[in-house]
Formats: structure tokens, C-alpha cells, sequence
């Protein structure tokens, strides 16, 4: 049983190099859109003023924002606010990853979770400076703790 288990993270541990493998080359190289150039705006005068813009300019819940804002402080480039959703999408394959062993057996959860991991919107989601890889996350999180609860 230990055996299985160890076998199946390090399956969940390649398909995230994989996705990774894709989208950091891709994160790097995609010229910016007018919604991410947006994000940038409303985060680069601070967290107050991210998490006010982020509520009165952007229409939407505060927390992105505030925290692309922290993120930003570190390194104001695009490519590294880009790797935050990165980030948030890798925690996402984890996360997926732990949901569908627990729903699932370790044989059907593996090709769903690759399935998550290599999808096109994920990537796509992965490479927004936009809300929109942790607002994946974040369900995952919410159904995950969902079924553990219940």
C-alpha cells in the first residue's frame, strides 16, 4: 500500500514538472493583455491601495489583489507576477491531486489528475495576471474539505 502510494506522488510530482515545464517558457515569453496590465495597475501603489482598487476599479473580491501586491514588493516584473498563478496552479494539481485519490482509486484518480494537470484552461490560468488560478484553487480547497467534513 505504501508502495502505491509513493508511486502515485511521484506521478502527481512529474505532471507538475510538466505543467511547469510549459508554462514558466510560456509565462516568460506571452506579451501582456489589457485585463493583466490592469491587475498591475490596481497592485502597484501598496496593499491598501490594492485591496481598495481591487474592490472599487476591478469589481471583485480584495484578495488577488492584495496579494499580488505583497508578491509584487519582491519583484515588480510581469513574468514574476505571472508565476504567482503558477504557483497557485501547482497547489491546485496538489490539492486535485489529494481529491481524487481520496474519491477515487489510485488507477482512476492518476488520469484524472493528468487530465486536470495538462489541460489547456489550466494553463491558460496559470499565465493570467488575473484571479483566475486561485479561484481554482480555492474550489479545490472548498470541495476537498467538503467531502472531508462530510
Amino acid at each position: 500500500m505504501g508502495e502505491g502510494k509513493d508511486r502515485y506522488k511521484l506521478v502527481v510530482l512529474a505532471l507538475i514538472a510538466v505543467h511547469l515545464a510549459i508554462a514558466i517558457p510560456l509565462a516568460y515569453h506571452l506579451n501582456i493583455w489589457s485585463d493583466e496590465g490592469s491587475s498591475l495597475y490596481t497592485t502597484q501603489h501598496g496593499l491598501y491601495a490594492a485591496i481598495t482598487g481591487g474592490i472599487t476599479d476591478e469589481k471583485q473580491a480584495p484578495l488577488y489583489f492584495g496579494i499580488l501586491s505583497l508578491w509584487r514588493m519582491i519583484n515588480g516584473s510581469i513574468f514574476f507576477a505571472r508565476m504567482l498563478s503558477v504557483i497557485f496552479s501547482v497547489l491546485a494539481i496538489k490539492y486535485f491531486a489529494d481529491l481524487a485519490a481520496e474519491l477515487f482509486d489510485r488507477r482512476t484518480a492518476l488520469p484524472i489528475t493528468a487530465f486536470f494537470a495538462l489541460h489547456p484552461f489550466l494553463f491558460w490560468a496559470s499565465l493570467e495576471i488575473r484571479t483566475y488560478s486561485l479561484v481554482l484553487l480555492i474550489s479545490i480547497l472548498i470541495v476537498r474539505y467538503f467531502f472531508k467534513g462530510f
